[in-house]
């Protein structure tokens, strides 16, 4: 019988998928030769040793009853909850979060692994309730396992891996049939509090003169008067929505003065949890030039390299910008710069063939998915993957903020690599699963 399934494995994103892991180990041992010539850095050896690992826990996590899945979601999501959590405790600190945990040289990155958690929990939950999603209520539940995963991983603080979580939850809720105007809340109250968290620091760095309207979020007066103005427009909404005829006026009233006092509130947590690094990270994606020698080296390093490949680029091992140390992180978080710089753009469309094999296949699984949680579990990966891609090769390019977020399959690390390799092998399930009854 497993033969006979195994006949029905997704070919296509396997080879698409070593075809990823083998640029990057290619990648990352060119990012660990000096101009010179001298290796400096075995970490490819080590990717070479977890890509290894991460085949084993796909082949694995491929074969699993498909059943236990939806049982053990609830024990998985706690489990690297409470990792997450740990690591606030005797996480080891790396490139200012306090995000990994282990001894000596072993260790993991768990944030990495709670967002497949939440994906299998969220697909869990929503199976079988596609009704109750259409209502505010049935999305409380959602939006509190939401707030916790991405409230863990705010604290340690890692931006970044946090707000991944986001586009994987509206993706997944679209998929099962929330309505349009719940969701845009969420997206809206998500860009709004961003916005509102850099105002003051855009006008000291950027600007560098007074805004009378950043006084919102300094001047103690204003700030509870903004609260008490924003609150009455509420109450005063909901009293016309209860009390006159022209309910549709009032109740979008009440959900644009909601939406932003709940933005407004958050900024202020938002500030107090950051570190004022991940403030310029998002200054600098406006004006990288304002901190040229700092926050803004990474993007302006990066554009150079890509800019500086071409068509075709300037030959394997021959990129200056990595291998006379411009570019820092030039393994993980900007390995895509060098890649451009030394296989240019034909180097770069391949990487997007590559994902694109991935995401179209795995679309195709989950629209013939068994059921409705293998559907759910499949979108959510796939969004989590396409989210990585975007948001790390947009920030490459300066057309995104820097915030350290891996490219997926081919950025050096054990966490992000292993937890990428169990979401395809979650996707070949659900492909296989699909013919059996």
């Amino acid at each position: 019988m497993k033969k006979r399934l195994l006949l029905n494995i997704d070919i296509s994103i396997l080879l698409a998928l070593v075809g990823l892991i083998s640029i990057g180990i290619l990648f990352i041992y060119s990012s660990g030769v000096s101009s010179t010539g001298v290796v400096f850095s075995n970490q490819f050896i080590k990717q070479i040793i977890w890509a290894i690992i991460g085949l084993f826990l796909l082949i694995s996590i491929t074969l699993i009853r498909y059943d236990y899945l939806k049982s053990l979601s609830v024990y998985v999501f706690i489990l690297f909850f409470l990792l997450v959590l740990l690591t606030l405790l005797i996480g080891r600190t790396i490139n200012g979060a306090r995000a990994w945990v282990g001894v000596g040289q072993l260790g993991i990155q768990p944030s990495e692994f709670l967002k497949i958690a939440f994906i299998m929990i969220l697909a869990n939950h929503m199976e079988g309730r596609q009704g109750q999603l259409q209502s505010a209520n049935g999305l409380i539940k959602p939006i509190l396992l939401l707030i916790a995963a991405m409230g863990a991983v705010l604290l340690q603080p890692d931006l970044g891996t946090a707000i991944v979580f986001l586009p994987v939850f509206l993706a997944m809720l679209y998929f099962g049939g929330a309505k349009l105007r719940y969701l845009n809340f969420i997206l809206l109250f998500s860009i709004l509090t961003l916005l509102f968290s850099v105002l003051p620091s855009w006008e000291n760095r950027i600007v560098q003169s007074r805004i009378p309207l950043v006084d919102i979020f300094r001047n103690k007066e204003i700030i509870i008067g903004s609260i008490v103005f924003i609150s009455i427009t509420i109450i005063i909404g909901l009293t016309g929505y209860f009390l006159l005829k022209k309910k549709m006026l009032f109740y979008w009233l009440v959900y644009s003065a909601f939406l932003l006092l709940a933005a407004y509130l958050s900024s202020f947590l938002v500030r107090f949890v950051l570190k004022e690094y991940q403030i310029m990270r998002l200054i600098v994606f406006i004006d990288p030039y304002v901190d040229r020698l700092g926050s803004g080296w990474n993007i302006i390093q990066s554009v150079i390299a890509i800019g500086s490949g071409g068509l075709y680029g300037k030959g394997l091992l021959n990129g200056p910008q990595s291998h006379l140390q411009y570019l820092p992180e030039q393994s993980t978080d900007f390995i895509f710069s060098i890649l451009s710089e030394e296989w240019g753009f034909i180097g770069g469309i391949s990487v997007f063939l590559l994902y694109s094999i991935i995401l179209f296949r795995g679309l195709r699984i989950a629209r013939q998915a068994r059921d409705a949680f293998g559907g759910y579990l499949t979108v959510g990966i796939l969004t989590m993957l396409l989210s990585h891609f975007l948001i790390n090769i947009g920030m490459t390019m300066g057309i995104m903020p820097v915030t350290g977020i891996p490219l997926l399959f081919i950025s050096y690390g054990g966490s992000n690599l292993l937890s990428a390799m169990i979401g395809i092998g979650l996707i070949l399930n659900v492909g296989l699963n699909r013919y059996r009854y």
